[in-house]
């Protein structure tokens, strides 16, 4: 299912009721711990049909362990009346998409960024980079386009790649590394006033 990159989508693996009247709908995020889900309206989706909007809250930490542990499974509650039953739950493909944010950096000072609608790769956080590199992977909506980037604190240096391609991103963010890193340049202008 295509979806524009600012949309998260949440598989749907359980619900259930709380006390003050709330339903929680509980599941995986598609982009894992990534994706920031942003409250408001989202998609009620069963069996790839709409079937509702509702009206999230801020998202619920509802699995113990401390702030290092990953957390696969969401949860998201409502006050808006849902009409589903667990059996859906279990026998459907059910989804919620909303809007969404992405954890991490999309601009870095002194390097060039991803273009506006790409968002960070789920697959993989980029190539294996030489000693001293760092750097992520971002892709672009529909999976249409890769841009990879690399940066060396140490000697201030970075290189970027885009390709339709990820493999050939990979390839070129390489070369550019070993051959042409860009020198990371940060301008600044001082103000008229006195």
């Amino acid at each position: 299912m295509n979806r524009p990159a600012h949309k998260f989508l949440m598989r749907v693996h359980e619900s259930f009721q709380l006390g003050d009247g709330r339903r929680v709908l509980a599941g995986e995020v598609e982009g894992g711990e990534q994706v920031l889900i942003l409250p408001g309206q989202c998609d009620l989706v069963i069996n790839g049909r709409k079937k509702a909007t509702i009206t999230i809250e801020p998202e619920m930490l509802f699995t113990p362990g401390d702030v290092w542990t990953r957390r696969d499974f969401r949860a998201l509650a409502t006050r808006d009346l849902i009409d589903i039953e667990d059996s859906e739950i279990k026998s459907h493909i059910v989804t919620l998409e909303g809007s969404m944010s992405i954890h991490g950096h999309r601009d870095l000072i002194g390097i060039e960024s991803p273009p506006p609608d790409f968002s960070p790769d789920p697959m993989t956080l980029g190539p294996r980079l030489p000693d001293g590199w760092d750097g992520d992977a971002w892709i672009g909506p529909n999976e249409e386009g890769y841009f990879l980037r690399a940066w060396n604190k140490s000697t201030a240096h970075y290189a970027i790649a885009r390709a339709s391609k990820y493999e050939e991103a990979r390839d070129g963010l390489l070369n550019e590394i070993r051959h042409h890193p860009r020198r990371v340049t940060i301008q600044m202008t001082e103000s008229g006033e006195k």
